[in-house]
């Protein structure tokens, strides 16, 4: 899917609007895919205007350029996940000014 579905549909939606590029948002294993295709066919990058990966089944390794644990982009994404990952319904900070 990753190396013959998903350029595919691109390369469809890129000539029918004469864009040069596209937005992609990939669900679960529509992200995966988006994956496969950007490692195995990365002539596609350069089509990606934007990638948003909702629930992605797939792991990212070799991210020491800006992966340290002190770095902003580090704390940024963990506190993301961490509030996304915990079944917190409602975060309700006391302020006596409001």
């Amino acid at each position: 899917m990753g190396t013959k579905d998903l350029p595919a549909m691109i390369d469809y939606i890129l000539t029918r609007t004469g864009r040069r590029q596209l937005h992609y948002i990939g669900h679960s294993m529509g992200s995966t895919v988006f994956f496969v295709m950007g490692s195995m066919l990365p002539r596609y990058n350069r089509r990606i205007r934007t990638m948003i990966s909702l629930s992605p089944i797939g792991r990212m390794t070799k991210w020491h350029f800006a992966m340290h644990n002190n770095s902003l982009l580090y704390n940024l994404m963990m506190s993301e996940y961490v509030s996304f990952s915990l079944p917190i319904y409602r975060v309700a900070l006391r302020n006596r000014k409001f």
